[in-house]
């Protein structure tokens, strides 16, 4: 992450080909049109993760804001998102809701 923000680029080692990039805000001219944005909060009505990716329309891509923040009001993506949601009971650290929700979208999307 630091060379990240140095260079604002990391590339392959391998080749020259961009693996991760700093881009230029507002964050939302780089998604597809017809994104539905969503950010995962504890403080929200709870929702079952493949209960929501199916609820996904057939030509809706998704775009998931995921706080890393252990304290502290989340609203940092209020501004972006069109919805909040909880995925569990319980505070989860960003890799787990990350994973949760990935797991979610592979079992929805039949990827093995």
């Amino acid at each position: 992450m630091v060379q990240l923000l140095h260079r604002l680029s990391i590339r392959s080692t391998n080749s020259q080909e961009k693996l991760l990039r700093v881009i230029q805000n507002p964050i939302t001219d780089h998604l597809p049109p017809n994104c539905r944005k969503v950010t995962l909060s504890f403080d929200e009505q709870i929702v079952r993760p493949r209960d929501y990716i199916e609820s996904l329309g057939p030509k809706e891509s998704i775009c998931v804001f995921v706080g890393a923040m252990a304290k502290g009001s989340d609203n940092f993506a209020d501004e972006y998102v069109d919805e909040k949601i909880a995925i569990s009971n319980y505070s989860l650290s960003a890799s787990v809701a990350c994973s949760k929700f990935c797991h979610a979208a592979e079992d929805v999307w039949d990827i093995i």
